[in-house]
């Protein structure tokens, strides 16, 4: 199971690495080197949308392809993922297979680190309790032992 988690790992990883690459390549006006969805370029147009998609994408490739904060990236990767497969759906089914292959890599590795998201899911939660210091002089953690 465990070769199955690293496999859908970077394979994700490698997924949301090349098309944040191919959309910075398009922002810096290089234009795409991979086939892009004319109806997502018309969407996200230039301006900052694409920018911050884009930068969330390479951000997550990474740390998905490093094996860092894995929980994190993919509660990060959710809102996009949702939205990338309700697009591909409603309004350019050209990358479909790409899309539902994305969707079901990201749902092995929800399920794979479902315990680090149990948390979230509790319906009656409290917040922490902040405990009560004592003042302390700030010279007293310098006194003597009595040696």
């Amino acid at each position: 199971m465990n070769r199955m988690v690293s496999l859908s790992r970077w394979v994700l990883g490698l997924i949301f690495l090349s098309a944040a690459l191919n959309g910075w390549a398009v922002i810096l006006g290089f234009g795409a080197f991979l086939p892009t969805s004319p109806a997502a370029e018309a969407f996200l147009g230039d301006g900052y949308l694409l920018i911050m998609v884009k930068a969330t994408e390479l951000i997550c490739a990474i740390l998905l392809l490093t094996n860092t904060l894995i929980p994190l990236t993919i509660a990060v990767l959710s809102p996009l993922v949702v939205n990338i497969f309700f697009f591909h759906i409603f309004v350019d089914a050209e990358l479909l297979p790409l899309v539902i292959l994305l969707s079901l890599l990201w749902g092995f590795l929800f399920w794979s680190y479902r315990d680090s998201f149990q948390p979230l899911f509790k319906a009656k939660s409290k917040p922490k309790e902040w405990k009560k210091t004592s003042k302390q002089n700030p010279s007293d953690s310098f006194r003597s032992t009595g040696e």
